[in-house]
């Protein structure tokens, strides 16, 4: 249907288009290779993110390198969330299981 664009024709619309329109050339951008930069864009890109990981991967651990307490503190919450996790999965099996009708009601836990 080309209710709205009258002009609109080729695949996959039935109306073939004529061999005397041409699509015009869609130009490219190449960045500022054309101004006789030496580094294209992307490589600035490709820059900033390598130095990005470096200074946030560094920053996360080597404070935790560092100070001890900060160490404790981060490993101590993801232990928590562990055990959140554990505790949550555990629940949830029971409340499955007793909805289901099921006879079963014993949960084998091996820590």
């Amino acid at each position: 249907m080309k209710i709205h664009n009258p002009q609109l024709c080729g695949p996959p619309i039935l109306i073939e288009c004529s061999s005397e329109t041409t699509t015009p050339e869609v130009p490219v951008y190449v960045g500022d290779h054309e101004k006789g930069d030496a580094i294209p864009d992307v490589l600035w890109i490709t820059i900033g993110v390598v130095i990005g990981f470096i200074v946030g991967f560094w920053g996360v651990c080597g404070t935790l390198l560092l100070k001890k307490t900060q160490r404790h503190a981060y490993f101590r919450y993801f232990d928590e969330m562990k055990e959140r996790l554990f505790v949550f999965v555990i629940v949830k099996k029971a409340h499955i299981q007793r909805r289901l009708g099921s006879s079963y009601y014993y949960i084998a836990v091996s820590v």
